[in-house]
Order: C-alpha cells, then sequence, then structure tokens
C-alpha cells in the first residue's frame, strides 16, 4: 500500500509538470553531507556521510517548482549488500531564496523498500554565465525510518539534517 501511494504521488507530480507550460527546466549533479541526529542502537552504524545525487528543477510559474531528485548512498550504507537509491520530490516555493517540503522512498536490490520519508529543505541559487549555469545550496531535515528494508541489521529510525549542493544547467 504504501509503495502504491508512493509511486501514484509521484506520477501525480510528474504529469502535472508536464501539462503545465514551464518558465524553465534546470538539470545537474551535486552532493550532499548527512548527519543523523539521533544515535542507533548500534554502535558501527554510521552516522554522517556523503551522498552523490542527480538533480533537476521544472518551474511551474515565476516562484513555483517542482525538484526531482535521485541520491546515491555510500557503499555499505546501514550494512546492505547493494546499493541504495533515495528518489525525491520537492515542492519548491521561491526563486533566489526558496524553501520546500518533499518525499522520497527508499530503492534498494530491485523494489522500493520500507516507508516513504518527509523532508524540509531551505536554500539559494546563485545564477552564473547568463544564468545559464546555477549554483543551489541547501540544508534539508528528514524523517526516516527503516523499519522495513531488507537486509538492514537494525531497525533505525532517524531525522537527519543534510547540507547540499547541486551544479545544474539551466534551459
Amino acid at each position: 500500500m504504501k509503495n502504491t501511494l508512493l509511486a501514484t504521488a509521484v506520477c501525480a507530480v510528474l504529469a502535472a509538470a508536464t501539462t503545465v507550460q514551464a518558465k524553465s527546466f534546470e538539470i545537474g549533479g551535486g552532493a550532499t553531507y548527512w548527519y543523523s541526529i539521533d544515535e542507533a542502537k548500534d554502535k558501527s552504524f554510521d552516522r554522517d556521510g556523503l551522498a552523490y545525487y542527480v538533480s533537476s528543477e521544472i518551474f511551474l510559474a515565476n516562484y513555483l517548482a517542482i525538484a526531482l531528485e535521485v541520491e546515491k548512498m555510500p557503499e555499505d550504507f546501514v550494512f546492505l549488500e547493494e546499493d541504495m537509491y533515495l528518489p525525491a520530490a520537492y515542492l519548491i516555493l521561491g526563486d533566489g531564496i526558496y524553501v520546500g517540503a518533499g518525499v522520497g522512498g527508499y530503492y534498494y536490490d530491485g523494489e522500493f523498500e520500507g516507508d516513504p520519508w518527509f523532508a524540509l529543505r531551505g536554500g539559494f541559487k546563485i545564477p552564473f554565465f547568463s544564468n545559464a549555469l546555477v549554483l543551489d545550496v541547501n540544508v534539508n531535515y528528514r524523517t526516516e525510518k527503516w523499519d522495513d528494508i531488507k537486509n538492514a541489521d537494525d531497525k533505525i529510525g532517524s531525522e537527519t539534517l543534510m547540507v547540499g549542493a547541486a551544479l545544474r544547467l539551466a534551459f
């Protein structure tokens, strides 16, 4: 049920984005440093790390955008044997300085796992080269729970702070 709900939400966002006349589109990549606020039961669990992500923004109006991202967690994250990806969608309000809210999930070993996570984001964008290149610097607060992810060694729930930066081409 929860995977169906997440897939439906992502499809609705994508459908809305393709039917609205967008001001512009940005695509690129970046990195995020994450830090888990809560301490896991297992002391060998990494409380912080660096993850990479692909980032895009679809502008629906002057101060309204949808950000679509896929984050790749580091190797052996939570002692998982395969790579874990975190696809996400954010609703962004603002232009140079912005705030947003998002939802995402965990994609592991060929399927979506666990409960969706929710995030709040704040950030600012700096344009370069006549607005053809954009640096996006952001801070995120994410609540997540890994109770149902197969091969995870521990039942882990966390609140995570993240600082990220992405460099995107603007069209």
